[in-house]
C-alpha cells in the first residue's frame, strides 16, 4: 500500500515502522523484499518513548486482519494521531467515526487512505480532533467498573 501512496504524496513524508521484527515461530522467514522508498524502521520502542513518537506522527495505520481489542490505534487517538485501520475487526468499534476505516485486505484502500490523510489538512485536524473526544470514552478505570457490575450482578443472580 506505501508503494502505490508514496508517489502520490509529498517528498518530506516518511513511513516509520515502529515494534520489532516479530517471533521467527509466528512469522517463518518470511522477508520483507524489496522495499518502496521512504521506509524507516525504528525497532523496539520502549514505552515510555511511544507517546511522543505517536504525537510527532502525522497518522497512524493499524490494518490489522484480527485484533481482539484495538490498544494500539486507541494509543494513536489518545495522542491526538489521526488513525487509519480495519473497519472489518474490533477496531472498528473502538475507533468508530473517528478514524478512516479500511478493508485490510484491500492494497488499493490501504493506499487511498493514507493519501487521503496525507494530502487533507482538513480531514486530519477533524481526526484528531474526534480522535481525541472519542478516546476520553475509554479508561481502565471505567472498564473495571463495568467488570465490576457485571459480576456482581451475576453473583446476585446465581
Amino acid at each position: 500500500a506505501w508503494g502505490l501512496a508514496v508517489g502520490r504524496i509529498p517528498d518530506d513524508i516518511m513511513l516509520v515502522v515502529a515494534g520489532g521484527q516479530g517471533r521467527r515461530s509466528i512469522f517463518g522467514d518470511h522477508a520483507l523484499g524489496q522495499l518502496p522508498p521512504r521506509v524507516h524502521f525504528t525497532g523496539h520502542v520502549p514505552d515510555e518513548l511511544l507517546p511522543p513518537l505517536l504525537a510527532n506522527a502525522l497518522g497512524f495505520c493499524y490494518p490489522s486482519s484480527y485484533e481482539g481489542f484495538g490498544l494500539p490505534p486507541l494509543e494513536a487517538m489518545a495522542c491526538g494521531v489521526p488513525v487509519i485501520t480495519s473497519g472489518l475487526t474490533s477496531l472498528a468499534e473502538v475507533v468508530g467515526d473517528a478514524g478512516l476505516q479500511i478493508d485490510p485486505f484491500q492494497v488499493d484502500d490501504i493506499a487511498s487512505a493514507l493519501e487521503r490523510l496525507c494530502r487533507d489538512d482538513h480531514l486530519r485536524a477533524k481526526l484528531r480532533q474526534d480522535g481525541l473526544e472519542r478516546s476520553r470514552g475509554f479508561s481502565w478505570d471505567l472498564a473495571a467498573r463495568q467488570t465490576w457490575e457485571i459480576l456482581a450482578r451475576e453473583a446476585a443472580a446465581g
